[in-house]
């Protein structure tokens, strides 16, 4: 299970049970015991108080970079206010920051709310705010599009998420790191060191008929073979190729691609364990998703040959060991489930097997 970043985070109620916000059960929020910041605002001197209640915003989705946000507050009772709050996104891993806590009880009286609205500014150029999931107590409850803000109730003991999702309004490669920087996407990368290998075709996930805009997620696990080896970084760029055709009409095809971006993993001197996990369900063995592009014209893409995955790996220092290798691909929406990001801890089926519990391909060995 995947554990949430609190970038930036003043609040000290922000160590909050993240593992259980992945399995979207109550959060429980120990009492805090140092205010959100010196710039916040105490909209009245009674204490920290009982209710549980609190705002944050997470950054789902854009290019890495430092990202801006205002909350606005109408109503409610006494609470901890941060106006202005920033966070750091790498462009991959989900981050989130507090922006208001409920205090004293007292205050808030029977059926008393406020209202909160929470807005991304200062977006960089290029730059726009693709939509925003507003969830409250694990329960979805709006999907903004269009806009830079949302708006939503807050009860004293509810618990409000804004999700933040960014792509570039020029369709141009923002990563600083990629050889093709401020030139069109997808971003391109120098092969990195080590050796590479491919997977595939593998079809463990049947004849897919493939809805454009559909999420469709890649993962993989390893373990090293022999248990003598010493510790060190395994580093893995890798990426799965799923070629479609138009059989209903619409274009000639394609291929969409998954990438799964370049991760190094600490393994300790004898482990011959899977890693990240062995769990198929687990969000720690997704590390891509992509938003299906149109490549059939409006019509649903075929896929009936599977996946290729391909991967290149890096051992520092070497071990002279050699590595197993397998990998799995799965579009829910494709195959008749609730349409789903797997690596987003937010999404309401992202723990249910049957959404994000796809079946691994054969092993193979790296050469």
């Amino acid at each position: 299970m995947r554990k949430l970043s609190y970038a930036g985070s003043r609040f000290i109620a922000s160590v909050f049970a993240v593992a259980a916000l992945a399995a979207c059960s109550e959060l429980q929020v120990p009492e805090p015991t140092a205010p959100l910041t010196a710039a916040a605002t105490k909209t009245a001197n009674t204490g920290w108080g009982d209710p549980t209640g609190f705002v944050n915003v997470c950054k789902k989705a854009g290019p890495p970079g430092e990202y801006y946000f205002h909350i606005e507050v109408t109503g409610g009772g006494d609470a901890y206010v941060a106006p202005d709050q920033e966070l750091m996104f790498d462009g991959m891993t989900l981050v989130c920051v507090d922006l208001y806590k409920a205090l004293n009880r007292d205050s808030w009286g029977e059926g008393v709310v406020a209202q909160v609205t929470v807005t991304e500014v200062e977006i960089p150029d290029g730059v726009a705010v693709d939509f925003i999931d507003v969830w409250r107590n694990d329960v979805q409850i709006d999907h903004v599009t269009g806009s830079s803000s949302a708006t939503t109730t807050l009860g004293p003991d509810d618990h409000i998420a804004f999700g933040f999702a960014n792509t570039g309004k020029n369709e141009v490669c923002t990563d600083k790191d990629a050889s093709n920087y401020g030139g069109p996407l997808p971003c391109e990368y120098p092969p990195p060191p080590g050796k590479t290998f491919t997977i595939g075709p593998s079809s463990m996930e049947g004849h897919l008929k493939i809805p454009a805009g559909s999420w469709f997620n890649g993962g993989y696990s390893f373990k090293f073979k022999s248990n003598q080896h010493i510790a060190t970084q395994f580093t893995v760029t890798a990426k799965v190729e799923v070629p479609v055709n138009c059989p209903y009409g619409g274009g000639p095809g394609g291929t969409i691609l998954i990438p799964l971006g370049t991760r190094t993993y600490n393994v300790p001197a004898g482990n011959t364990n899977w890693l990240p996990t062995g769990d198929a369900n687990s969000i720690l063995s997704w590390m891509g998703a992509v938003q299906s592009p149109d490549l059939c014209g409006g019509f649903l893409m075929d896929n009936a040959r599977g996946a290729i995955f391909t991967a290149t790996v890096s051992q520092n220092p070497p071990t002279g060991t050699l590595v197993d290798f397998r990998f799995k691909y799965r579009d829910p929406a494709a195959k008749g489930k609730v349409d789903t990001n797997c690596t987003d801890p937010l999404a309401p089926k992202r723990n249910d097997a049957a959404t994000c519990g796809a079946s691994w391909s054969q092993t193979v060995t790296d050469p």
